[in-house]
Formats: C-alpha cells, sequence, structure tokens
C-alpha cells in the first residue's frame, strides 16, 4: 500500500496578480452567476471536468453546457448542469467556422453568462472571441496546439491571428511549459495572464490500487503472473502512436514469450488520421494486438495491466491516460515530447522514448518486461505517490475556481 502523500500546491505556481473586472463582479444580472462551459464535444465535458461541474454547482453556480449533442447530454445534465446543442465541425472549414462564430454570438447575447470556461480549439477560439466582443470574461484552457502548430503555414498563421484575438484578455491555462512559453513569445497572450496546471488532473480516489484491487483480477493488487500485458489506451489516431505501438509489438512478439499487447479506445472516422477498421481487423487477424474497443471504465482494464504505453508525437497536453495509470499505481512508457514528458519521471515512475522510434519502444518495452516485479511495483507506488502530491484533480479544480472568483464573479455561497 503506497503512503498517500498530501497534495502539493506549490509546484504548479499559479498567477495571482489578476485584477477582478467590474462586469463581473455584478455578474452579468445573475442573482445566481452563470457559469458556461464550451467543448467540442459533450463527451470531452463528461468525461473529464464533471467533477469541475459538482464543484462550481456546490459552490451555487449555475452551469450550462455549450457543445455538440452527444450521447452524454443526458449524463451531464444529471450532474445539474444545463446543455446548449451547438454543433461544430471538425477541421479547418471557412463557411462552418463563420456561422459557429455566428451562432457563438447570438447564443451569448441571448443568455448573457457572467462568464465563460472554454476547452478545445474552437471554443477556445470562437467562443472566446465573441464572449470578448460582448464583454463576458473568459478562462481558456491550452491543452496542446495540436497539428496546427506542426508546421509553418498559412493555417498556422491564421490561427496564431486568431488566438492573438480571442485571449487578448482571457485568463489562460497551460498544460505545459513549451505551450505556454511559446504563446507569450509570440504575443498570443499576455505573460501576466497566464499560469500553468498540471494537466486536467486525475481523481486519485476513483483511480487507486485500492480500486484496483476491488476490480475482478486484481484482488492482490498488481498483477505478476505470465503472460505480461502492455496496454494502451486513446483516441486511436496515428500521432498518438498507434502505429508505433503495433509495430514495437509484432516485433517483441517474434522473440518475447507471454506478452500481450491490448489496445483501448475508439476509432474516429471522421479524422484524416484516424486508424480504421480494417487496420484493426488486419492487426488482430495477424495476432498483433487485441482490440478492447472503448469502455466508459477503464479502471477495469487498467487493473488487468502490467504497464501503460502512450508513444504519442501528438502536440497534447497533458494525457489524462498517463495521469490515471500512475494513480492506479502502474509504470508507464511514453515520448520525451511536452505533455507526455511532464507525467513521467524518467527511470522513477517510467521510461521515456524518443518519437516515432520503434526502435527505442521496443528497447524499453523489453526492459519494463524483464524487470523484476518489485521493481516495476515500486516504478508504479513512486508514480501513484507524484499524481497524490502533484496531480489531484482537486488541485486543479481549486485553480478554476481562484481563476473565476479573481475576474469578479462571486457566488451566493463564496
Amino acid at each position: 500500500m503506497v503512503d498517500e502523500p498530501q497534495p502539493n500546491t506549490h509546484t504548479w505556481p499559479a498567477t495571482s496578480h489578476i485584477s477582478p473586472t467590474p462586469l463581473g463582479i455584478v455578474c452579468m444580472g445573475h442573482s445566481t452567476p452563470a457559469l458556461w462551459i464550451s467543448a467540442n464535444t459533450t463527451w470531452y465535458v463528461f468525461n473529464f471536468r464533471a467533477r469541475l461541474i459538482r464543484t462550481l454547482l456546490e459552490q451555487g453556480f449555475t452551469v450550462t453546457v455549450v457543445a455538440p449533442a452527444d450521447d452524454y447530454v443526458q449524463r451531464v445534465e444529471a450532474l445539474g448542469a444545463k446543455h446548449i446543442d451547438l454543433p461544430m465541425a471538425g477541421g479547418a472549414n471557412p463557411i462552418r467556422d463563420a456561422w459557429l462564430i455566428v451562432r457563438f454570438w447570438q447564443l451569448l447575447g441571448r443568455h448573457r453568462p457572467a462568464i465563460l470556461l472554454s476547452f478545445t480549439p474552437k471554443p477556445n477560439i470562437y467562443g472566446a472571441l465573441t464572449a470578448r466582443l460582448r464583454g463576458i470574461p473568459v478562462v481558456a484552457n491550452i491543452a496542446g496546439l495540436g497539428q496546427a502548430f506542426a508546421n509553418e503555414n498559412w493555417l498556422r498563421r491564421i490561427i496564431k491571428w486568431l488566438y492573438r484575438l480571442a485571449l487578448r484578455r482571457a485568463h489562460v491555462f497551460f498544460q505545459n511549459l513549451e505551450d505556454q512559453a511559446q504563446f507569450v513569445a509570440e504575443h498570443l497572450v499576455e505573460q501576466d495572464r497566464t499560469e500553468r496546471l498540471p494537466g486536467s488532473g486525475v481523481d486519485t480516489e476513483h483511480f487507486s490500487p485500492r480500486a484496483g484491487r476491488s476490480l475482478p483480477g486484481r484482488e492482490k493488487g498488481l498483477p505478476t503472473e505470465e503472460p505480461f500485458t502492455f496496454l494502451m489506451v486513446g483516441r486511436l489516431l496515428r500521432d498518438k502512436g498507434v502505429g508505433e505501438y503495433v509495430e514495437a509489438a509484432r516485433q517483441l512478439r517474434a522473440d518475447t514469450d507471454n506478452v500481450l499487447f491490448h489496445l483501448l479506445g475508439f476509432i474516429d472516422t471522421r479524422h484524416p488520421g484516424g486508424v480504421t477498421h480494417d487496420d484493426i481487423r488486419s492487426w488482430e487477424r495477424d495476432g498483433i494486438i487485441d482490440y478492447l474497443g472503448h469502455s466508459d471504465d477503464v479502471r477495469t482494464h487498467y487493473a488487468q495491466a502490467n504497464c501503460v504505453v502512450l508513444p504519442s508525437y501528438y502536440r497534447e497536453g497533458v494525457p489524462r491516460t498517463l495521469l490515471e495509470a500512475a494513480s492506479m499505481g502502474l509504470p508507464v512508457i511514453t515520448t520525451d515530447m511536452a505533455g507526455c514528458r511532464d507525467a513521467v519521471e524518467d527511470g522513477v515512475t517510467g521510461l521515456l522514448v524518443r518519437p516515432r522510434d520503434v526502435d527505442d519502444l521496443v528497447s524499453k518495452m523489453r526492459q519494463m518486461v524483464h524487470m523484476t516485479d518489485d521493481a516495476r511495483q515500486r516504478m508504479g507506488s513512486q508514480g501513484r505517490g507524484r499524481m497524490c502530491r502533484d496531480f489531484s484533480e482537486q488541485l486543479v479544480i481549486q485553480r478554476y475556481v481562484d481563476a473565476v472568483r479573481r475576474l469578479g464573479v462571486i457566488s451566493n455561497v463564496a
């Protein structure tokens, strides 16, 4: 059993000198301040911000989720939040994006929320821009830059210009230092209006070794018997390293006995870089991986794994998968990339590999297989302790509450 360290509020420094806005203080005419949370899917809000919604409701705010309707609308409403359906097309489509701006403008003008909390690129740009023009305070979350920032081209120049307009007066949270430094250096945000968060945080009680032991097959803790099981969890995109994971599995299967390779996540058929159903069928037919589909409770799959692998080279924030796995006491292998490296202390809580380097990935996965059970247990315990100290979801939520209050939006129970 890992000793549970107390959260460390000093590891991720907050910005404390942002002056509140007078408009926010009077709450735009609301007796109970209305907060909007906007993202590109309702699925995202439920899976990553449910605890934030609960906390805001408990503190006297009303919460409305503004996102495309999907299967998670009822779950969001069951939390106590309202929902407004706002379709958002993927990719760069000038006509659809122009219509999205119009819809944000109309909705913000009609409902006049006290503040907008924006997540994912389009709400961060179009939602924040229209909120700024409406005089509504914004707290934005930049969770990685995505592929639009990977190359210097016309699209990147347009996106940078839009970010500069949208975030001029916003309070902006970043999930890794590199993104924060780039946005400040390119004058997309004002430095004194930014701060860094440890990703979206992780519920260390929900994702815990103790919770894992209560699940089938984990009564005795981390599995130590053969076969050794690797698990990759996430959106099945090429940039997430799915191809590298499969190729590493192919090579390891050729010379390593009693090793399984599991793949868990939804297939995004709309994304140009997404893995296809044919890819999955081919890999399973060749006996390389076992595809587990997607799950509403990934703890069951973490509980049956010895190590979690995420060889991502996507420009993202701190991946939630790595936080969840470490919180459950699992060692992890991931890339030495912004965001991913923030979740791992190399050689202590997991192993880092070079991006897009299958040979290095194979080497580190083989190293993990040949570690003693005690060595892997120590690595997992160190990761669990780090999650409790520095990555607790409670720390992240409190930073949002503090930011909202610094912008002058005060609840009835504050």
